[in-house]
């Protein structure tokens, strides 16, 4: 049962109160409709069904202004149930989602495949402080920061199609979930083109969902929970033309070496294939490698800093390494980079007369 469903057709919801029960509130399918200053809320006693959301929006663009979504209150324990969606998007939709407050939800935005834009929302008490994202992007599309504090959280992987181009605004935050194995952990698949354009100011972070040092305590638990090197997979570049500048990348990079069957299996927090430009950034405290060269391209490193790759990992006490390459084909080149507190600053398997004719200035740790 939904409060208000609306289908192939256009509404104006203005200055109301919605009280639901477990169910979804308003259910939006192909629809530009405009909703302001709607209080949605949970009648007392009610607990959000675990799939259910106050604002359900399948295609389409609505907008969604100016409103107030509430989940459900225990009235027997006098605790908050963190249940439920806040706004759930699907189906390709391209809502306007800006100046809400949305609590008491287990997902406060859950987005799937789709192109919301955000702007200035607030988020208090939800079990994940931040939007859910994952799916397919295949069309262009920006990521503006949601609101203070409101990191996007990649859950599983999100790629980025071929032919289409992720824009990511200056200051944004991208959090990556966890999980056992390479399989669980969360990443980025770029067969597309992703712009990560940050500056000086307004820095761009990759980082482990764990990490409460940027756009605060995203998992509400109070420092139970702190970041290591791995906790999250790889951004893998597959296609020409990203670019990386003014951006932060940390905590990535999976290793698994818990038996000999086992040992060797490892990936960088940036897996590169193809040609894209990186600099003025920082490559740190990743787990196996910071970032992995497979391509035949001449990726120019400029300005970027790689530090805290010192992990000893496996059933051999693998060493992490700053920069992995393989092979005679790739071709980088490295200016006003500086190397801190590595293991080893670059592994060249087969190649370290390679690496050392790379001139870097000041000397780095070539090693094979």
């Amino acid at each position: 049962i939904q409060t208000i469903h609306i289908e192939d057709t256009d509404v104006i919801l203005k200055n109301l109160t919605i009280q639901r029960n477990e169910c979804s509130g308003i259910v939006l399918e192909n629809s530009n409709s405009e909703i302001e200053n709607v209080e949605i809320s949970v009648l007392d006693g009610e607990i959000p069904a675990q799939n259910s959301a106050a604002i359900y929006i399948s295609s389409g663009s609505p907008e969604i202004k100016d409103s107030h979504i509430k989940g459900g209150l225990d009235l027997s324990s006098g605790d908050n149930i963190y249940s439920g969606y806040g706004i759930y998007i699907v189906g390709e939709a391209s809502p306007i989602i800006e100046q809400n407050t949305i609590e008491h939800y287990d997902v406060p935005i859950s987005v799937q495949s789709s192109y919301p834009v955000f702007s200035e929302n607030l988020m208090h008490d939800n079990t994940t402080q931040g939007v859910l994202i994952e799916g397919n992007l295949s069309q262009n599309t920006v990521w503006q920061i949601p609101g203070e504090n409101i990191p996007y959280v990649i859950d599983e992987n999100l790629s980025i199609i071929e032919g289409s181009v992720l824009t990511v605004n200056p200051g944004n935050v991208i959090k990556l979930k966890s999980g056992s194995g390479v399989n669980e952990k969360a990443g980025l698949l770029v067969d597309g083109i992703m712009i990560a354009q940050g500056t000086s100011d307004e820095q761009i972070i990759f980082t482990s969902f764990y990490d409460d040092e940027h756009a605060g305590d995203t998992n509400q638990d109070n420092d139970f929970t702190t970041p290591t090197p791995g906790d999250w997979g790889t951004i893998t570049f597959s296609a020409d033309g990203s670019v990386l500048d003014n951006v932060i990348i940390r905590y990535g990079g999976f290793g698994d070496g818990g038996s000999a069957s086992r040992a060797g299996f490892m990936r960088g927090a940036v897996l590169i294939k193809d040609l894209i430009s990186i600099s003025n950034s920082v490559i740190e405290n990743n787990r196996a490698i910071g970032v992995q060269l497979d391509n035949d391209d001449d990726v120019e490193f400029v300005n970027v800093i790689f530090r805290n790759h010192n992990v000893n990992w496996g059933w051999q006490n693998t060493s992490s390494k700053a920069i992995y390459i393989e092979g005679d084909l790739p071709n980088p080149s490295f200016n006003g980079c500086n190397f801190y507190d590595n293991t080893c600053d670059i592994y060249w398997k087969d190649g370290k007369d390679k690496c050392e004719a790379l001139g870097i200035d000041p000397p780095i740790d070539c090693c094979e």
